[in-house]
């Protein structure tokens, strides 16, 4: 398992249960695995943070390279197929834009062309699908860019590998910033006293203090019936389809039962959710969007 804790790189092994810090650097992105012995991390300039960033291929036998990136700001980091990584950062033109790295030739080249800028991206390239953000939204396409479906209050989208269903990642409706105790079991009495101690306290906040937040709610749109089905009971963000396990995804937890929570990361299995929503059967923790 490879992750980043602070300003630092880690290998965690299964086999010895020891953590190994990767001597590249300071991370700045995402890094992502191109294959079982590969790594691919964008990482600050060794010595002078106002140069742009490198991209570090590390190779879990001890080896490593270095490859400057053309622009600063690199984001979105994903393995777009074999030997090619693809990220996007902000280049000479001052627009965030993709750029594909391929690992043998050790050269960037521009990635879809007809993106002049983009907020994020995420693809699915062995079903040709490729979801973008701009200031109109989140755009579902082929990798030519046919539109395939816009959402125009999508904040991130994520096809799955397969091409049956895509992630959405959405504002959700606003919280109280001060959250409730739990109210499993409590009498109706007793849950009408805890908010409207809530509500007292809230008006009590400082002016300074948010009254409110607004949480990322996570949307999956089935593409073959475009069924769209929101999660009742996390909120998240940062959503990707695990890639060991089908149906798996993992995402930021930033909440249970319209109740937020501390900052965690989530692994949920949506194989089982999703095969009762799409024969009718709407399991308790989704429900069906009509549009």
């Amino acid at each position: 398992v490879y992750f980043q804790l602070f300003t630092g790189a880690f290998i965690m092994s299964p086999e010895n249960r020891g953590v190994d810090d990767i001597p590249i650097g300071e991370p700045v992105a995402k890094g992502i695995w191109m294959h079982q012995g590969l790594l691919a991390i964008p990482v600050a300039h060794p010595t002078d943070r106002t140069q742009n960033p490198n991209l570090v291929l590390y190779f879990t036998g001890g080896m490593l390279e270095s490859h400057p990136i053309p622009g600063t700001k690199p984001q979105d980091t994903q393995r777009y197929k074999d030997g090619v990584t693809l990220l996007t950062i902000i280049d000479d033109s001052g627009k965030r834009r993709p750029y594909f790295f391929d690992t043998k030739t050790k050269e960037f080249k521009r990635a879809f062309a007809f993106l002049d800028q983009v907020d994020n991206i995420e693809t699915a390239a062995d079903v040709s699908l490729l979801s973008y953000k701009d200031d109109k939204g989140v755009h579902l396409t082929k990798l030519d860019g046919t539109s395939i479906r816009d959402f125009p209050k999508g904040l991130r989208g994520v096809p799955h590998r397969e091409g049956k269903y895509f992630a959405l990642e959405v504002d959700g409706e606003p919280l109280p910033f001060l959250q409730t105790q739990s109210l499993t079991y409590k009498t109706p009495e007793a849950r009408a006293r805890e908010e409207a101690r809530l509500k007292k306290k809230t008006a009590e906040l400082p002016s300074w203090i948010p009254k409110e937040f607004i949480p990322k709610e996570l949307h999956i749109v089935n593409l073959e019936n475009n069924n769209r089905y929101r999660m009742l009971n996390v909120y998240g963000y940062k959503f990707d389809w695990y890639p060991a396990r089908n149906y798996y995804s993992s995402f930021y937890l930033l909440g249970i039962d319209k109740q937020h929570i501390n900052n965690n990361i989530a692994l949920m299995d949506l194989g089982i959710l999703l095969l009762m929503a799409d024969s009718g059967d709407m399991p308790s923790s989704m429900e069906l969007i009509t549009e």
